[in-house]
């Protein structure tokens, strides 16, 4: 449900002598089972402690999610990120000075993610890539990683007319394929839009996210994981959740979604796009 649907909606409901919650607002969008039977589980519309429990049980901190993010055999992580400076801020602070790697792929083409990292190394305090800073997150990832490869892989122009001279292109599956021709057997990540990470396409005409061809291609496909973070200060629907149910005020991760059981969340559309679609979830207290 879009931010725009829940607010008519919530315009719709009647008046009540008390606040309506974000949550309470979901669970009314959710017919009551059909007849005197109750639901199976996997079918019922969890309470908003019941969500609470489930993340609690699984949350670990973010700094053993670092630790550990290669330990299961995946060698990619697709980092889903937001283009917006203090948000970049707080992934180098949180996330970069801990996360080893061997290859930092960037939503650049190959060339211009050198001139990113020339003009890091020149020195300057601030690097503008999609409309925000990227230089301290490159000094961070060097900083733990030294020998760190920074590589681009967004398709050149060329690269997209040679594929379909009609220039119509995909350009996540070119995408997906610059990542593929990489040297395997190194700890890579990309830090890339979030959408971009999605196991799925999220919205009606969208293409499929290159994470979604690069699960579609033979090598190594179960290697691969996909993240997407949230900072806390942010009002996006999930940092609001967290802040209503008191999980916000600690830096945290889900480091595997899959043991989220779906009946907790399978109310409302915002979680299940987001604990369906990215492997990890990691949560920023403050950027």
């Amino acid at each position: 449900m879009t931010a725009a649907v829940l607010l008519s909606f919530l315009a719709a409901l009647p008046a009540r002598a008390y606040p309506v919650t974000v949550l309470e607002a979901a669970r009314e969008l959710t017919p009551p089972a059909v007849g005197p039977e109750r639901p199976a589980p996997s079918f019922r519309s969890a309470t908003k402690e019941e969500f609470r429990r489930a993340i609690a049980a699984n949350k670990i901190p973010l700094e053993d999610w670092a630790a550990s993010a290669w330990s299961s055999g995946t060698d990619f992580w697709c980092l889903g990120e937001r283009h917006d400076d203090r948000f970049r801020s707080a992934y180098a602070r949180r996330v970069f000075t801990r996360l080893a790697m061997d290859e930092l792929l960037l939503e650049a083409e190959p060339e211009e993610a050198r001139a990113l990292v020339r003009r890091v190394d020149a020195g300057e305090a601030r690097v503008e890539h999609l409309s925000a800073d990227i230089a301290e997150a490159l000094r961070a990832a060097r900083a733990r990683n030294p020998g760190l490869a920074i590589r681009g892989v967004e398709p050149t122009r060329a690269q997209s007319h040679a594929s379909n001279p009609a220039g119509r292109a995909e350009r996540e599956a070119l995408i997906a394929s610059n990542i593929v021709q990489g040297r395997p057997g190194l700890r890579r990540a990309a830090l890339y839009g979030a959408l971009h990470c999605s196991k799925n396409s999220q919205s009606i005409g969208f293409e499929r996210p290159f994470f979604r061809h690069l699960l579609g291609s033979e090598r190594g496909a179960r290697a691969r994981s996909a993240a997407v973070v949230f900072a806390g200060d942010f009002k996006n629907l999930f940092s609001l959740y967290m802040k209503e149910l008191e999980l916000d005020g600690e830096s945290w991760a889900i480091a595997d979604t899959s043991r989220i059981d779906p009946a907790s969340y399978n109310y409302l559309w915002e979680l299940r796009v987001l604990l369906d679609n990215y492997d990890a979830v990691l949560f920023i207290a403050e950027p």
